[in-house]
């Protein structure tokens, strides 16, 4: 039963009101501060600050002290200190499971939604936590996105909380502001740099900062919703993607990733040389989905202003359509895993999904199916710039 290193960072600015802390909005469980498990030989400092990173894609940070040292678990819980089966399913090093009942040898435990009998040499009752403060020293917007594949695809939402709020944070997590609030009351915080959620160079009134996390590409962008009349030249469109309906309604999606990841997705892709939208449509939803289009409607374009990475500075475009569609027997190929049909309520919850543009995207594919379906599914589109994609 050896011991885990666990560490949370304190990522703070001094907001217009005073010192604040950066927090996220986890899907499934609640607000959080990023935390996480140190890695094998990992610094206490370089594994809070890698955390920080990959939970909010805040890298301009200077470590100011280490805050204090807390226990990681609360009594009837325990620490799983390498991956192990539960209930038929791997759990990750660093996860806290609730201890059902145990022996000298074997103890029944509770984690991530999966019940199971485990070895008691898996757990760590001993686990320490080092609650590690840094303050932020560049820009960072007052709002932001993050993306991971951990955990079947999250996206959650990042923003910065008053340090002396009213308890806010999820239960397992509020004790370690609650220890730490004195301390960050009373220390210097360099003054809120803000930057700006805006792309002036295109007309949207939806625009978001989005961070894909680690072992995504750890880049940004600034991803604006963009209406077709406002669209930009066909030849600036790089990709298609659709939301695909059946004659019920649900809409299929793909599983991508591979043995360590594994999310479900809309089906699209890149556009090949010589290509129409269309082409790229059909080509894309028969390749990722084994769907075939029977007619499809524009509904918007999704426009990435880059920030960091290879890419820093270049605009892609994606178009996005909804699709009636027909059914084929499903062949793997490529990325793509697996298909599933999901009803628009399921989608629009789906925790890889929880932000305004994959939202606003949802609503409008919707609106456009049910138009499409009093059309009887194959007629040709007015007011659409690309018209029917019938085949």
């Amino acid at each position: 039963m050896g011991a885990v290193g666990k560490v949370t960072a304190f990522v703070t600015r001094l907001g217009a009101s005073g010192p604040e802390v950066c927090v996220f909005d986890h899907p499934r469980a609640g607000v959080q501060l990023p935390a996480g498990t140190l890695e094998p030989g990992e610094d206490v400092y370089a594994g809070a600050r890698r955390e920080a990173f990959e939970e909010t894609g805040l890298d301009d940070l200077r470590f100011r002290s280490e805050v204090a040292v807390v226990a990681a678990s609360r009594p009837g819980t325990a620490i799983i200190n390498h991956p192990t089966s539960v209930g038929g399913r791997v759990i990750g090093a660093g996860y806290v499971a609730r201890v059902l009942e145990h022996d000298v040898t074997q103890a029944r435990i509770e984690v991530d939604g999966a019940t199971g009998v485990v070895d008691l040499e898996v757990l760590s009752f001993d686990a320490v936590r080092h609650l590690v403060h840094f303050v932020i020293d560049g820009e960072a917007p007052d709002e932001w996105f993050v993306t991971s594949p951990d955990g079947d695809g999250h996206c959650w939402r990042c923003y910065w909380l008053p340090i002396d709020a009213s308890p806010t944070l999820n239960p397992d997590q509020q004790g370690w502001l609650d220890a730490a609030r004195g301390y960050l009351l009373q220390v210097r915080h360099p003054p809120a740099r803000t930057r700006l959620v805006i792309d002036s160079d295109v007309q949207s009134d939806l625009t978001i900062e989005m961070f894909w996390a680690p072992p995504w590409s750890g880049t940004r962008a600034m991803i604006s919703w963009v209406d077709p009349p406002n669209g930009p030249q066909d030849e600036l469109v790089q990709r298609a993607e659709a939301a695909a309906f059946t004659q019920d309604g649900e809409i299929f999606v793909v599983a991508e990733g591979d043995d360590r990841f594994s999310w479900w997705s809309l089906p699209g892709g890149r556009r090949e040389a010589g290509e129409t939208l269309e082409d790229t449509l059909r080509r894309e939803l028969l390749e990722e989905a084994c769907v075939t289009v029977r007619a499809s409607e524009l509904v918007g374009f999704q426009r990435f202003r880059h920030l960091n990475g290879d890419r820093a500075g270049h605009v892609t475009t994606d178009a996005m359509f909804s699709v009636r569609a027909e059914v084929l027997p499903f062949e793997p190929r490529f990325e793509t895993r697996g298909r599933r049909l999901m009803s628009m309520a399921d989608a629009r919850n789906l925790a890889l999904w929880a932000n305004p543009l994959t939202q606003r995207f949802l609503a409008r594919a919707a609106d456009a199916e049910r138009r499409l379906e009093r059309l009887g599914g194959g007629a040709e589109r007015n007011g659409s710039r690309y018209g029917s994609a019938g085949c």
